[in-house]
């Protein structure tokens, strides 16, 4: 899709619980259509650059979920939050709160930011997301 993907996987199967360690790099691919490749619906679009070091163990698809671990840091620049105008629903919020009518309608149905960023933290198949930021 334009970007670049480096990647480095590894499977242990010598242990009774085979090992599976996985490195994945992406820089600079529209995110919108990796999504799109899987099916899913496009609710954000910009350029991923993604860093992931995953480890897992298991016999079996369900335990390789429930045991993974690792970190995954993602950055999206240039991008889009599609039919989600968070200006506008901050404004209608505000007006709601000060009993007024909004004074102009509005300008897009997208919200634009220069960047998305953020670390998930993934223990025994469960993910955290402790500093999402937007700007």
């Amino acid at each position: 899709y334009g970007g670049r993907l480096d990647g480095s996987a590894s499977l242990d199967v010598r242990p009774p619980q085979p090992l599976l360690t996985v490195q994945h790099r992406f820089n600079g691919v529209p995110v919108e259509r990796l999504l799109e490749s899987q099916g899913e619906e496009v609710v954000v679009k910009g350029l991923l650059n993604l860093d992931a070091d995953l480890r897992t163990q298991g016999n079996s698809e369900k335990a390789w979920i429930d045991n993974l671990n690792g970190k995954v840091g993602f950055i999206i620049d240039n991008g889009v939050l599609v039919d989600a105008n968070l200006e506008q629903q901050l404004c209608r919020a505000i007006a709601t709160l000060n009993r007024k009518p909004l004074a102009s309608d509005p300008r897009s149905k997208d919200t634009p930011f220069r960047e998305l960023k953020g670390n998930l933290t993934l223990r025994n198949g469960v993910a955290s997301n402790p500093d999402l930021k937007a700007s």
